[in-house]
């Protein structure tokens, strides 16, 4: 198994790597793109209680609470692009984007999850905010997903875009 996670890695350096060298990117042009999900409902990790006590009640919530998507974008500098919030649900509620970052952009799935049509708003995000171009090229990393790896739309705007899409 270590084998094998070597060669991937040392296969994904070098690909980086002649695109780095061949390409003349620089590393505020190096952009890394991931997704997580972000819990609404927490649970409490510890409850303190009178040393000697045999029961200790705590109060939690039986919710399990739904799952947000955060897809965050941020170069090998730190510059950051504005996050997409993909929310669990039929229509887009106003009050869901109160306290957001400025710039953030918000989206809905039936699932909260990301797909090929989110990922091309996203990409197409990136590209008005980065603003890659034939003297400015930008190389950026994702992961294998199917939203980014089968979505010829999203080819098609890297490609017209002059950014460089490499996936890991």
């Amino acid at each position: 198994m270590t084998e094998a996670c070597s060669f991937v890695c040392i296969c994904v350096y070098k690909s980086i790597h002649s695109t780095y060298i061949h390409c003349t990117i620089l590393p505020p042009t190096i952009f890394n793109m991931d997704e997580t999900g972000l819990q609404m409902v927490q649970k409490p990790q510890k409850i303190l209680a009178r040393r000697g006590k045999h029961q200790v009640g705590g109060i939690v919530c039986a919710e399990r609470g739904q799952t947000t998507t955060c897809v965050c974008c941020c170069s090998a500098t730190g510059q950051y692009v504005p996050p997409l919030l993909i929310f669990k649900s039929k229509c887009m509620v106003d009050n869901l984007k109160d306290g957001a970052p400025p710039g953030t952009v918000f989206a809905r799935q039936e699932n909260g999850w990301m797909n090929s049509e989110i990922f091309c708003k996203r990409l197409q995000h990136f590209i008005d905010t980065v603003h890659p171009s034939q003297d400015n090229k930008v190389l950026l990393l994702l992961d294998g997903h199917v939203s980014h790896t089968k979505n010829l739309e999203a080819i098609k705007m890297a490609l017209h875009s002059r950014s460089y899409n490499v996936k890991l």
